[in-house]
């Protein structure tokens, strides 16, 4: 909840301050070929390109 909080109140963001990582990331995943996957406590995924 306080990652959709933060995104509706300030918009998209494009780097994340290191105490909000702690407070909101689940883990981030690497897969075989490299990709990376972020993962949020609220169950959001994200999948850089």
């Amino acid at each position: 909840m306080e990652l959709i909080s933060l995104v509706e109140a300030n918009g998209y963001i494009e780097t994340l301050p290191y105490e909000l990582a702690l407070k909101t990331l689940d883990h981030i995943a690497i897969g075989v070929d490299g990709r990376l996957e972020i993962i949020f406590l609220a169950g959001v995924k994200i999948c850089p390109t």
